[in-house]
């Protein structure tokens, strides 16, 4: 079943809590937050730009699949665990999306790409 503690939902709706990243995906319509069970992942072009796992109240730990990553850029993994403050995160989705950009140039992912199209025209 796909839920998320009450905590969770909690600091997603909270302005001090993990409400920007939210705000931060409605704003770029590049980006689809889709509940996963105990967590939240951010896509786009249908691949995990950002999975959010609740370790405990207000806890989390941030994940960015390593697949993406680009040589150049592997201090990524390092920089998501420490990002926090909304500055970080306007500097870690620009990142992100590049590496990610640079990665379906050379293995795409037309169905997911897809599917995430569908899924974000539907929630309008």
């Amino acid at each position: 079943m796909r839920q998320l503690s009450k905590s969770f939902m909690k600091s997603l709706n909270e302005d001090f809590g993990l409400r920007y990243l939210v705000n931060y995906v409605k704003k770029d319509n590049t980006l689809d937050i889709e509940i996963r069970e105990d967590c939240i992942n951010i896509y786009y072009r249908g691949g995990n730009a950002l999975k959010v796992k609740e370790l405990g109240v207000s806890r989390y730990n941030y994940h960015f699949d390593k697949e993406y990553l680009m040589p150049a850029s592997s201090h990524m993994e390092v920089k998501i665990n420490e990002s926090k403050s909304e500055s970080d995160w306007d500097n870690y989705f620009p990142e992100v999306k590049q590496s990610m950009d640079f990665y379906f140039t050379k293995h795409m992912k037309e169905e997911r790409e897809y599917q995430q199209i569908v899924v974000r025209e539907n929630s309008l």
